[in-house]
């Protein structure tokens, strides 16, 4: 619950930071306009969105006794951290050297997550088919931002190509990671409410979705 109520405090800020650029259409603002909305939209996605889907996955589908392992809490007291330095980082420089650099950090802790709860998943949840895709997929979208770096790099930034690795990251968090966790939830409660609910219903299921 720590950690939820850690989650719950970005999204606090993410609604405070989107309440002020709303503002900037009648008040003038100390920040630029860019800064605040990198700020606000990356907390959304890897403070409030993310840090609680990691929360309610070690909740839910990683093995009782290895949900207090101490690489748990370092990833989440990482990710925690890494997140209120991108929150402080965009506002004061928008896209620089430490914005950049702790989210390519988060990205990283990301991984080492994703790796941990496949290796320590309750296999008994059918649910967890859906989970497995979602972890896939937010793995995928990271590609996005990788690109971006690239891309400005080699002076294509506001290209094309540029805005398509920004979509194609967007498009796999939405779409993937965070959509995919939502039927995973309904599924975890019915699985047991009612044992019946197999993995190859799961599947049927996902395939459905798809």
């Amino acid at each position: 619950m720590k950690f939820f109520r850690i989650a719950l405090a970005f999204f606090l800020w993410v609604a405070l930071v989107g309440t002020a650029m709303r503002l900037y259409a009648v008040l003038p603002m100390p920040w630029p306009f860019k800064f605040l909305l990198h700020s606000h939209s990356h907390v959304g996605f890897q403070g409030w969105l993310s840090l609680s889907a990691m929360v309610l996955i070690l909740r839910f589908w990683v093995r009782p006794e290895r949900r207090n392992a101490l690489v748990y809490k370092f990833i989440l007291w990482a990710t925690a951290a890494l997140v209120a330095g991108i929150m402080v980082s965009f506002l004061l420089q928008g896209y620089g050297m430490y914005s950049i650099l702790f989210s390519s950090l988060f990205q990283v802790v990301s991984y080492v997550f994703i790796w941990r709860v496949w290796r320590d998943r309750n296999s008994s949840e059918g649910s967890f088919y859906l989970v497995k895709w979602a972890l896939i997929y937010n793995a995928l979208s990271t590609l996005g931002p990788w690109a971006v770096g690239i891309l400005s790099a080699k002076g294509y930034s506001g290209t094309e190509y540029y805005d398509a690795a920004i979509y194609f990251f967007l498009h796999f968090q939405y779409n993937g990671w965070f959509m995919l966790l939502l039927p995973a939830f309904l599924l975890y409660f019915m699985e047991n409410n009612q044992p019946a609910t197999s993995v190859l219903q799961t599947k049927y299921f996902m395939k459905y979705l798809a």
